[in-house]
C-alpha cells in the first residue's frame, strides 16, 4: 500500500558506495498511498509508529525546516492521508524528513557507532474503506 524511497543519506567516506545514517546525517522519504483495486477508496486513521529501542535522536518534519517529534508530523501528515479519496490511482501524503541530531554527546554518539546495531524502524499504517 506504501510506497518509500530514500534520499539524501549521506555515504561513508569518498569512493565508498555505502550509506550510513550517523549523527550529523538527514534524509526524506515520500510517502504515497497506493489504491490497486477496482474501487475507490477513503482513507483514515494514518498513523507512522516508531521503533528506536536504542533511543537514537533523531528528529522528524514535514517541511524540512521545524524539527521535532514523530507525534507532531503524524498530525500534519494524517490532516492530508485522511482526506484522500482514491480511484485506481495513488495519493501523495507527504514528505516526511528526519536527521539526527548531532548535540555534542560525543561519549553516547560513539557507543551507538561502535555499536553498529542500532535501529530505528517506522511501520506505516491506515485504514481504506471502499466508496459505493
Amino acid at each position: 500500500m506504501f510506497e518509500y524511497s530514500e534520499i539524501n543519506v549521506d555515504e561513508n567516506g569518498a569512493g565508498d558506495s555505502e550509506y550510513v545514517i550517523a549523527p550529523g546525517t538527514s534524509g526524506s522519504m515520500d510517502i504515497y498511498i497506493v489504491n490497486n483495486s477496482e474501487v475507490s477508496v477513503t482513507i483514515a486513521d494514518f498513523q507512522i509508529t516508531e521503533t528506536n529501542t536504542d533511543s537514537i535522536p533523531i528528529e522528524y518534519s514535514t517541511d524540512g525546516i521545524a524539527f521535532g517529534t514523530l507525534g507532531a508530523a503524524v498530525t500534519t501528515l494524517a490532516t492530508t492521508a485522511n482526506d484522500i479519496y482514491l480511484y485506481e490511482s495513488s495519493g501523495s501524503v507527504g514528505t516526511l524528513y528526519w536527521r539526527w541530531i548531532f548535540n555534542g554527546d560525543d561519549a553516547v554518539d560513539t557507543a551507538l557507532g561502535l555499536a553498529g546495531t542500532a535501529e530505528v524502524s517506522l511501520a506505516f499504517s491506515c485504514t481504506a474503506t471502499q466508496v459505493d
